[in-house]
């Protein structure tokens, strides 16, 4: 319908996640994320983790990130689109509506949010925490993205499983947070330039230089670029020796794959890892559209918990 009309105010909502809390499938605690949480469906479904998602758009068309804009759809329209998108963090009246849901089939809240340092997600859900009386709602700030987010919640999730309650599962998440890293390897700033990450005289002189530089984040969760290398083999050999040494000292345990647009480069990747770290991937993943946009087709990262 977009060659009708304009879409406006886009309004999602998972209908079976509904069911499931209203034939009495609800749990002791209720696990919230955003859409830059980098989780499978899968195991989305499977824990019931419930997701906000961040608003991207092109021009004046505006999309659910991971719902109404999916990754394929997203770098198709990135090729196409004469305007580069934009991305914003969804509203506080998006966060309230499902805390007020799930505050009625629940004891408590957690949501896990996206880094502070990088959106303004993680205060629109604490604004919304605070207009919903009478319930148990904690915002954590993750100072994480993408699949490290992903794993420190999935670990919540499969401790919940187990039986652990509110105040055991917050201590897991700012513990676990502090335990958990991600390594990006850009093939390109261009992305990064285009959406205001990194400025303009940065981006041309690592063009000049062909540089591909090691992403990582601080433990503010601010950007924090590691190391540069003239290839993308090169900047994965980088990340490589790292993971090596995290393995060696005890603090690898867990860890997964995710890409931008580039599945057979995550496999042969996570094949790889697998091997040298004697340690399976715990999952491969086309991170969220949102991540895509300022990372830029091509990328590759691994996320992990120590």
């Amino acid at each position: 319908l977009e060659a009708h009309g304009e879409f406006s105010a886009p309004k999602v909502d998972d209908m079976l996640r509904q069911v499931q809390f209203l034939g009495g499938d609800s749990r002791r605690v209720a696990l919230v994320t955003d859409s830059a949480c980098d989780l499978p469906a899968e195991l989305l479904d499977r824990h019931r983790i419930d997701v906000v998602p961040v608003m991207l758009r092109f021009g004046a068309r505006e999309y659910l990130d991971q719902v109404t804009l999916r990754p394929g759809r997203f770098y198709r329209k990135l090729r196409e689109e004469p305007e580069f998108p934009t991305s914003s963090q969804p509203s506080p009246a998006r966060f309230e509506t499902l805390f007020r849901f799930l505050a009625r089939h629940h004891d408590s809240i957690l949501a896990l949010q996206l880094s502070s340092q990088l959106s303004g997600t993680w205060n629109s859900a604490v604004q919304a925490a605070q207009r919903v009386e009478d319930a148990r709602i904690d915002v954590v700030d993750s100072r994480l993205l993408s699949a490290a987010q992903g794993l420190l919640l999935l670990e919540a999730a499969e401790a919940r499983q187990r039986g652990a309650g509110h105040d055991e599962l917050l201590a897991l998440l700012e513990r676990g947070r502090r335990n958990a890293r991600i390594f990006v390897a850009v093939p390109s700033l261009q992305s990064m330039v285009r959406g205001g990450r990194v400025s303009p005289a940065k981006g041309l002189l690592a063009r000049w230089l062909n540089l591909k530089p090691v992403i990582s984040l601080d433990e503010d969760g601010r950007s924090l670029a590691l190391g540069r290398a003239h290839s993308q083999a090169g900047a994965r050999r980088d990340i490589e020796k790292r993971l090596l040494k995290l393995r060696r000292e005890g603090r690898l345990r867990r860890y997964a794959v995710v890409h931008a647009d580039h599945a057979e480069g995550a496999r042969r990747w996570s094949a790889r890892l697998a091997e040298l770290l004697d340690l399976e991937c715990e999952y491969r993943f086309d991170i969220s559209p949102v991540i895509g946009l300022h990372a830029g087709p091509g990328t590759l990262a691994v996320a992990l918990l120590g």
